[in-house]
């Protein structure tokens, strides 16, 4: 974090950093953004959930402050967590994830509300993300892969209004990666690798077994090789998918998705 911090500072911008780690923090959970999660499992009806029986204690490690045997709106203090302590309940968390694909999808999701959150807090009304045309194509296939190709408009459009108060903007969506190494190259950019070294263990499984989205990266890399127009011709049929003329009320506060109703 602190070579982005001495790269921002380069340019003149203010840094803000964050660590995936630091949902368990009190001031990101004091928004309770996890809490209309909590009180929709719980009151489901066991036969419902797929994690069943374990669903008190998963979301105990998701949830940063509240009780599943209290009320999902009861205010509470906690003290907060040291680094070590809020690492071994992520660890924790992630053990339950029966598979990778479980694992990278709620690493995701707390991503990009730790994303959200920041740019909301640093009274941002834009969250520029450096999203390219090559991970927008995974993305795409990726997602429609483990049933989220409802999100597709919210997770791969140049703009997005799917926030509520920030909208989410992806500038580099028509630039492949190579494109973008190269520009980076020539014109000696400092570089930082995406996934830190001290959260490698998170990807770890037994034996060679990937996830969907690492299948789905693998699959449209090896495509780009011989096909350079791959990646951009998945993301020109995707951006003909448009979101229904409906209102999107009532989202799960963690992976932003939710139910619709038409408008009258």
């Amino acid at each position: 974090m602190e070579r982005a911090r001495l790269i921002a500072a380069g340019y003149g911008y203010k840094f803000h950093g964050v660590q995936i780690e630091d949902i368990y923090d009190p001031e990101w959970a004091d928004s309770r953004c996890f809490e209309a999660a909590a009180a929709l499992i719980t009151s489901l009806p066991k036969d419902q959930l797929v994690i069943s029986g374990q669903a008190p204690d998963l979301l105990s490690l998701i949830l940063p402050l509240s009780s599943t045997t209290s009320s999902a709106t009861e205010s509470t203090e906690q003290p907060k967590l040291s680094r070590e302590a809020k690492v071994e309940k992520l660890r924790t968390l992630l053990n339950v994830c029966t598979t990778l694909t479980a694992r990278e999808t709620i690493l995701q999701y707390f991503r990009s509300s730790l994303l959200i959150q920041l740019a909301k807090r640093a009274q941002c009304a834009v969250l520029t993300l450096g999203d390219s045309a090559t991970r927008v194509a995974i993305q795409i296939i990726g997602l429609t892969a483990i049933g989220r190709g409802y999100s597709l408009p919210h997770e791969t459009s140049s703009i997005s209004d799917w926030v509520h108060g920030c909208k989410v903007i992806r500038p580099l969506k028509d630039c492949l990666v190579k494109e973008l190494d190269t520009y980076c190259r020539l014109n000696e950019l400092e570089l930082i690798e995406k996934h830190s070294p001290t959260l490698e263990w998170t990807m770890k499984t037994k034996g060679d077994a990937k996830s969907i989205m690492r299948l789905t990266h693998d699959f449209i890399t090896g495509l780009d090789r011989d096909f350079p127009s791959t990646a951009a011709t998945v993301c020109k049929t995707a951006a003909k998918l448009t979101p229904p003329d409906a209102i999107y009320d009532n989202k799960c506060p963690l992976c932003l998705g939710g139910g619709i109703h038409e408008k009258h």
